[in-house]
This record gives C-alpha cells, structure tokens and sequence, in this order.
C-alpha cells in the first residue's frame, strides 16, 4: 500500500491534467521540542523544471495554521515557499519529475515544541503534466539524541577586546556542551571548550581585533571527551579591536570576496549613505592584479554617475582606533578608476567617532590628475583635535557633477 493521488476514486494512480486541484493529506503529532530526522519514499512526475506545475510538497505545519484544499494555493504557499511557522520537509522545494520511487531523507529538523500535521500536498494547474502524479509510502521519524543545539550565536554588543558571549537553544536531554573554535581561514579547530549545564558561555583568552570561527555540539558523556553530537553550522565573531600604535595593510590574504557586499581588514570600517543596493557598499576590498599597487587587492572607491537620484555618496574608509595620530604621518599609493577617467577628489582626515562624518576633519585633500599609481606621503602633526580614528573620504561633492568617480588604494602605512 502507499498513499496517492488518484482521479477514479483509488482505483489507478493518476490525475487528470486539464482541471486544477490543489489537495492535502495529514495527520497530526505533538511534538516535544528537539531535533528530528524525516523520511519518506516518494515518486511524482508532474509538470515542470525551472518553473513547477505540478507537484509535491511536504511539511510540518502548526496545528493552528489551516490550509484549505480548492483549485488555488493557500495563502503563502508555492513551489518554494510556506506560511510563517511551517518547516519544509522537502528540502525547501516541490517535488517532481520522478517516475521510480526515491527515498528522500531530511537533515536533522529543529522542531519546537507543539502539535503540528504532517502535511503532504499535491498540486496540478489546468494544463499540461505527466502522470504519474504524486505518491509516499514508508513515511517516519525520530527525535535526534544529543542533538545539534539550534540558535547558536554571539553577542556582539558584549564582546570586548579578548572576549566573546556565546550563546545556543538546547535541543535534546543532554545539556552539558562543547565549542570549538579557530581564527578565521585557518585550515583546522585547533581548540575547544567544555561546557556544563548551560546554554551559554563566554569564552576569553583571545586575540584583540580578531574573527574566529565557532561551533558548537551537544556533549553526549561528560565521561567521555570523545562522546560528542554533530556540530553546528560555523558561527563567525569579532573581538573588539585594541588601539594600535601603527599600521602596515596592503589588503592582501582575503579571498573569495562576494560581489555587491562591503569586505574590509577586521577593525577597519566604512561609511557610504548612497540608497543604491549597487553602490552602497563602497569601499571595499578589490581582488585583482591589475588594480593592486602589490599583490592581488587594493581598497576601492566607486561611486556612479547617478549619485545624484540615490543620495550624496561621499565614502570614507575608516582605519582602526590609533593609539595617538599628531605624532604620526600617513603613507600609501593612490590612483584613478581608470586612465583618463575623472580624476577623483578624496581627503585623508582623523574623526573622533568612526560612524559620524560630521567629526571628520581633513588634514589634506587632493582634487588633480593622478597618473596611475602614485605615492602620499601625509603628516598627521597639523591635527590638534582629540579624535584616534584616521580616515580616507572620496570627496564626491567637491569633484561635483554626475560622473562615475573611483580611487584605488593600497599599501598603507601609519608610523611615527
């Protein structure tokens, strides 16, 4: 036997593809809050690839959420989506295009504790589709021992420059835990910490100014250090960076930079109030040769010809809490976007608060021709204000007009 969809009443596993329907099996369980795994055989040809047609789904959905069979979906119900509070059972996307039974099982599942239906739903729209159309057979669960904690997480607002808060959800009996953790882009975990009947912890000794990477698992036998559940998905945190006395950064070592996204040094940060998704985000690391003075990145300022229609696109970038900053001088290799481009205005400055511009004062500004990449050499002796925060501003409003301004820099030092 197996549970199918059927357009004589039971009797042939078939559908008929001119008429929509859209129809639900389910039962219900009270669930006691852990982790799950479920597991189902399941065929269904159906319609559609790239777009579905015609499908299953499969879910855990609360009891109080009422989904109503008819000719439309429910309300927050597609090939890729569920109402809020509902978990995907089907990997988070309909099902179709098997004609020979496959066994699908899920992950592990976090579930809340509460009564919710297994719901599965077969769905057909007024044309076109391939019997045969959906069908489950040997549908089970069961709640994961010394599961993987659920919710793990820093706090960031309590870190401070050799600290970070940790914290987690328990999700099976086991409440004594472990992390683990490394320096970001290091090859492996090289130390791990205990944890005895609590869902959080601080962990201290570490570096200022530094990204760690963290997980965590349920320790499933305090006698055994070796008796450890699966670890979560990595977490990543930042100790508060320390004020330093100098500064060496040419930007190299960072890989895999995502596009459309700001990647700076740890406790290097930046300003840029554009509302464009595609330009909000400068500066940023560039990885390329042929921009970098040395190695492979360079900083890069980019703002568009259309500043002007997504709000002023000053940026600065702003450069870890010094120490002092009259006594020193800054040093760095500067050049246009592009040759023969627009020649970009910027200003190096210092500002007391690293997230308000308005305390940006300038100690030198450069609005001229750069032929590629050419040296600065800034002293730091005429600024007599208190701010410890230096930073490099392009100077889109003093350039002016709309015309697509960026700067590359790199190799930046700060020295006595």
């Amino acid at each position: 036997h197996a549970l199918y969809i059927s357009n004589d009443g039971g009797a042939t596993h078939a559908y008929t593809n001119s008429a929509a329907c859209v129809v639900f099996a389910q039962k219900a369980f009270n669930f006691a809050a852990g982790n799950y795994v479920f597991s189902y055989d399941w065929l269904c040809n159906g319609e559609g690839s790239s777009t579905l047609y015609d499908y299953l789904r499969v879910a855990l959905v609360p009891a109080d959420v009422e989904l109503v069979p008819g000719t439309a979906l429910p309300t927050g119900v597609s090939a890729t989506a569920l109402p809020a509070g509902c978990i995907a059972l089907d990997g988070g996307m309909a099902m179709n295009l098997s004609t020979s039974w496959a066994t699908f099982t899920s992950d592990e599942v976090a579930v809340p504790a509460g009564t919710y239906n297994i719901v599965i739903m077969w769905r057909d729209d007024t044309s076109g589709g391939t019997n045969p159309p959906a069908a489950i057979d040997n549908f089970s669960f069961a709640k994961i021992a010394c599961a993987m904690p659920a919710d793990f997480h820093a706090v960031d607002s309590l870190a401070t420059t050799t600290s970070v808060v940790l914290k987690w959800t328990q999700m099976s009996d086991e409440d004594d835990f472990v992390i683990r953790y490394k320096v970001y882009g290091a090859e492996a975990f090289a130390d791990s910490v205990f944890v005895l009947n609590d869902d959080s912890t601080t962990l201290t000794g570490l570096v200022p100014g530094t990204a760690y990477e963290l997980q965590v698992a349920a320790w499933c036998n305090p006698a055994d250090e070796t008796a450890i559940g699966k670890y979560s998905a990595s977490i990543y945190a930042n100790t508060k960076c320390a004020a330093v006395a100098s500064i060496n950064q040419n930007f190299d070592g960072i890989t895999e930079i995502p596009s459309n996204a700001n990647i700076l040094p740890v406790c290097w940060s930046f300003i840029n109030t554009n509302t464009s998704s595609s330009h909000n985000y400068y500066p940023t690391i560039l990885e390329s040769e042929t921009f970098a003075h040395s190695g492979s990145n360079s900083l890069y300022f980019h703002s568009s010809a259309y500043a002007s229609s997504n709000g002023p696109e000053n940026q600065y970038a702003v450069l870890p809490e010094m120490t002092s900053v009259s006594d020193k001088r800054i040093k760095f290799y500067a050049r246009p976007f592009s040759s023969g481009s627009n020649d970009p205005c910027f200003a190096v400055g210092v500002m007391t608060d690293p997230a308000d511009t308005s305390t940006f004062v300038p100690v030198y500004t450069q609005c001229g021709y750069l032929a590629e990449y050419a040296p600065f050499v800034i002293p730091l002796d005429s600024y007599t204000g208190e701010g410890k925060f230096i930073a490099i501003k392009l100077d889109v409003a003093a350039q002016g007009g709309d015309y697509t301004h960026g700067l590359y820099i790199d190799d930046v030092v700060v020295e006595d």
